[in-house]
């Protein structure tokens, strides 16, 4: 499944011959930007571990449905990976595997464990048992604790080309304009890319960049009171103002979106207002006065 990999050919050569070899390291440490495919790249890796002539036990391991690798992601309001999941997994992880000679533990947003939980994952890490591969996954290597990532094999993960990314746009049928337009505002962050173009993420998107060329705060709440009138409007109004820092920094980085002008001086003085914005939303702030103070912030100075 590595094969299948993107850009990244140094790690992923790296990697497949270390489990050729039956080498692979007990604990590994994916890091890279949002959207390079980090997640990914870990189950691939966990298939080939699990099972090295692929099949159907692989694309079990691919599609989450395999009982032989095991996903934490954060949960609750506080969006944590807590002690109690981590003691809990060590336990499972000690027992017999079902249809394999190991097993493959996926922990997504490491930097996220509690603590405790960081401490308790520390203990399996020094002492892991027979078979069994920890891959955890972060934003960056600094952001895990120090403990933790020293026991861990890194690797860093990079966005894909321009032309690399388009390519596999097209080869999932996305929309020749779409392509151009998530490739602009993502890079070559392809998970990010991929994600996006899904229909309701899409319109979600063009959204974000229809008012990120409001010329009002008047034009920018017009644009957007609809989406601030829903029932249960948070999600998607979290979405909304992450997709509209995306598009902010890109103007940031001297980047071009179709349609769309700003100037790098704007997107600077807008990105910490929309990012205070997020911060509003996520302490539970009045979802019309968050939008309402972001657009007095972002046209009225």
């Amino acid at each position: 499944m590595l094969d299948t990999l993107l850009g990244n050919q140094t790690m992923r050569e790296n990697l497949q011959k270390l489990i050729k070899e039956g080498r692979l390291p007990h604990s590994i440490l994916i890091c890279g930007e949002k959207g390079v495919g980090k997640n990914f790249a870990a189950r691939c890796i966990a298939a080939d571990y699990l099972y090295k002539d692929g099949g159907d036990g692989a694309e079990r391991v691919m599609s989450g449905a395999s009982e032989e690798c095991i996903t934490l992601s954060t949960e609750g309001a506080a969006d944590i990976i807590k002690v109690s999941t981590i003691r809990e997994t060590r336990s499972k992880v000690n027992t017999t595997a079902l249809m394999t000679d190991g097993r493959v533990v996926i922990i997504r947003d490491a930097s996220r464990m509690q603590p405790a939980a960081a401490n308790a994952l520390l203990k399996v890490l020094e002492e892991p048992p027979n078979g069994v591969v920890f891959i955890l996954v972060a934003d960056s290597e600094a952001s895990v604790l120090a403990t933790v990532r020293s026991r861990c094999a890194v690797y860093t993960m990079s966005r894909v080309s321009s032309e690399e990314c388009q390519k596999v746009l097209a080869a999932k049928k996305i929309d020749k304009d779409n392509a151009i337009l998530l490739e602009a505002i993502y890079g070559g962050a392809i998970g990010s890319c991929i994600k996006a173009a899904k229909k309701k993420r899409m319109t979600a998107l063009q959204l974000a960049i229809t008012a990120a060329g409001a010329t009002s705060s008047y034009d920018f709440l017009i644009k957007t009171v609809a989406m601030t009138d829903k029932k249960d409007a948070k999600p998607a109004c979290k979405v909304f103002l992450r997709d509209l820092a995306d598009i902010y920094a890109v103007f940031l980085s001297s980047g071009k979106i179709p349609l769309l002008e700003i100037t790098e001086k704007r997107a600077a003085a807008t990105l910490p207002e929309i990012h205070l914005a997020i911060q509003r939303l996520e302490k539970n702030v009045n979802l019309k006065l968050v939008f309402a103070n972001l657009a007095a912030s972002i046209y009225i100075k």
